[in-house]
């Protein structure tokens, strides 16, 4: 039986929990749509209502609060911390899966010089910061932490700008790519350091002696756990495959990256490296964009709760004052030029214009997601103070801020960025636009299945539409799926592949839809589907009014009962297009008739014509030709015109209105209906 205080703050917990998530999407989607990332509104909303702000404004059954201040060194609970780092560690498990372990052998070894130069400059940035304006001691195990912060990127953000400007493809987007994911992996290594090393030992004169054990142990336990998993877990998915469903293994690959994180925590490293290390591994299995994808949702749940619970740590107060603002953008500063610095003099000796150096260098300064949880790993180890924790959050915030667009205006300028010729074909965009979003996801997936079989890895990058990395070797090209158009974008040299690609998507697509049509209904669900019982509770007189009625019907034909239909709906201002709805209900007839038995049809379709469901019924005495299944004429015609991306009792209408149109009596008091009004109540009434 559950004590009065343990069921009391079960009810906080659960509450917390909740208005974090609404809060934190809120804002999250806010300020999305202001084109930052939503991760800057998700914390900033943990801020507005944690123990330093709204957190403690009493509520009923809470005297102190929702979140109260539990201790000013660390003002919330352990419990509900505890929850936010299952998402650091969901979030890192899932920036694994996202790598490509083989992905700086593809940008040749300018990339690796990129990637190396620009670390050095970020961490050594880091340190200098860290000692300098912060007055952190060299000896001190924060040292590292700054170091680190100072490494990271954000590839999300980076990713989304080359998308959006069709680059990922280009040297300059590859490379980029390639040294965000270097870079983030050397700070996650730096971070299981820092934690590895015994609080009191020193990193100073004395500390390199007593610290190497350490660091020595976190390189053979790192080294030995990646080795595994690298070479046993892809292996060990596939034989999996044969009895288990792609869902189940994604929580098992799930599951055991909770485990090797908690086995990392436990023997000292930090445990956001256990679950990057099995997202790596996955990342070469041909299933990773499945994990990925079935995962999703989880992190969906996890993630933001995790950026709003580092805002519940931060005091607003501080976080706007000036040593702290003072503080974070020289940090954020030092760290852009050393990165910068060290970035475009390696881009340069690899082949870039001066130009094309500063882009790469400006391109790996965003950060984000890693800088934050590292953020998170500080606070939970006590190494970080809450006035580092929020230089730290201002150092990523303005960073993100002002690289972001200096990064995409910079892609924009379309400046020469390679030297030589040899080193830069033009990207080349290709193209199809589909006629709605069914056939587009079709193709694509398609076309994903054919790049796969070919060799090509296939990366996912979770922006507002979807974008697709895909890289064989030193092949790297972009798919983008931009509403129902389709684009594959890559360097000229492979407008030819690309193409090929395109069209064989489409044929595949096309024979798979020519077997459907070939497909015939059976009889059965033609006269039984229609007859079946409805539960709907759909109330017939909200559809059905005697002003969308007409009694009798003009047409003679099945086309043109459909367009007096739709006209008279259309003057009653019920259609936003109304040659759009025409055109698809005219399509979904031509597909298969309507018409059902005892003298009944139903046209009726999905169109971007209209805004809510529309119905329009009409009495064609004489029978009108719709192909019934019982070859009788149709009489009673009732046309449905639907939303097509709003949700609405859609198939629910058809079948209560199939099912009240079964009942004799109701057909017979139709059929004898002398005006709109009698035809309407007899099928409401």
């Amino acid at each position: 039986m559950y004590e009065p205080a343990l069921t009391h703050e079960i009810a906080r917990l659960t509450l917390q929990i909740g208005v974090l998530l609404v809060a934190a999407h809120a804002a999250g989607a806010t300020v999305q749509r202001l084109g930052f990332p939503r991760l800057i509104g998700e914390m900033g909303a943990g801020v507005l209502i944690g123990p330093y702000a709204l957190g403690t404004v009493p509520l009923p059954s809470f005297s102190d609060g929702l979140f109260p201040l539990v201790d000013p060194a660390f003002p919330i609970t352990y419990t509900l911390f505890g929850f936010a780092m299952i998402g650091a560690i969901i979030h890192v498990f899932l920036a694994g899966i996202e790598s490509d372990p083989r992905f700086l052998s593809r940008v040749r070894l300018r990339g690796v010089g990129v990637s190396l130069l620009g670390a050095i400059g970020g961490l050594a940035a880091g340190a200098l910061c860290a000692f300098v304006v912060l007055g952190v001691p060299t000896s001190d195990r924060a040292m590292l932490f700054f170091m680190a912060v100072s490494v990271s990127t954000s590839i999300g953000v980076q990713a989304r700008i080359l998308a959006d400007q069709h680059r990922m493809s280009d040297p300059e987007g590859s490379i980029v790519l390639a040294a965000s994911l270097f870079h983030d992996g050397i700070a996650l290594v730096i971070v299981s350091t820092a934690v590895l090393i015994g609080a009191g030992t020193p990193l100073g004169s004395r500390s390199l002696e007593g610290a190497l054990p350490a660091v020595t142990t976190a390189i053979v336990v790192w080294a030995l756990s990646y080795a595994l998993l690298l070479v046993f877990l892809p292996t060990l998915v596939r034989s999996l495959t044969r009895i288990m469903s792609t869902g189940s293994l994604a929580v098992l690959t799930l599951s055991l990256a909770l485990l090797l994180s908690g086995v990392f925590e436990a023997v000292g490293i930090a445990a956001v490296a256990g679950a990057y290390g099995v997202g790596l591994a996955l990342s070469r299995s041909d299933l990773a964009a499945t994990f990925e994808q079935r995962i999703r949702p989880i992190a969906g749940f996890f993630i933001p709760v995790l950026y709003a619970v580092l805002g519940t740590l931060i005091d607003p107060t501080v976080l706007v004052s000036l040593p702290v603002l003072t503080a974070g953008f020289a940090f954020a500063l030092v760290s852009a030029l050393a990165k910068t610095a060290g970035a475009a003099i390696a881009a340069r000796a690899g082949g870039f214009s001066w130009f094309g150096g500063l882009l790469v260098g400006v391109g790996t300064l965003p950060r984000g997601e890693v800088g934050l949880i590292i953020a998170v790993v500080g606070v939970a180890t006590g190494i970080l103070t809450s006035e580092w924790l929020e230089v730290l959050t201002v150092m990523i915030v303005v960073s993100t801020l002002l690289a972001s667009p200096l990064f995409s205006r910079m892609l924009d300028s379309r400046r020469p960025t390679i030297r030589r010729r040899k080193y830069r074909l033009g990207t080349v965009v290709r193209s199809v636009a589909t006629p709605n979003d069914d056939l587009a996801q079709l193709v694509v997936g398609a076309l994903l299945r054919a790049m796969n079989q070919d060799g090509f890895f296939v990366l996912r990058i979770d922006l507002d539409g979807a974008v697709y990395s895909l890289r064989k070797d030193r092949r790297a090209l972009t798919l983008r799926l931009v509403d129902t158009e389709i684009q594959l974008s890559g360097p000229e040299e492979e407008q030819a592949f690309m193409d090929t690609a395109l069209y064989e998507a489409l044929v595949h697509v096309n024979e798979r839809i020519r077997t459907l049509t070939r497909l015939e209904v059976p009889a059965e669900l033609l006269r039984d589907a229609p007859a079946s019982r409805s539960s709907s509770g759909i109330r017939m007189e909200g559809y059905i009014r005697p002003e969308t009625t007409i009694v009798p019907l003009r047409g003679g034909s099945r086309q043109e009962a459909i367009i007096e239909l739709v006209d008279l709906l259309h003057s009653r201002g019920l259609l936003q297009d109304r040659d759009l709805v025409l055109r698809d209900v005219l399509e979904r007839e031509s597909s298969m008739s309507t018409g059902l038995e005892h003298g009944i049809a139903m046209p009726h379709a999905k169109s971007a014509g209209v805004d809510r469901i529309a119905c329009a019924v009409g009495l064609a005495p004489d029978g009108i030709d719709f192909q019934s299944a019982d070859g009788e004429s149709a009489r009673i015609i009732v046309l449905i015109a639907s939303p097509k991306e709003s949700k609405g009792p859609h198939l629910q209408l058809l079948a209560a209105l199939s099912t009240r149109l079964r009942d004799q009596a109701v057909r017979d008091r139709a059929l004898v209906a002398g005006d709109p009004k009698e035809l309407a109540d007899a099928l409401t009434g």
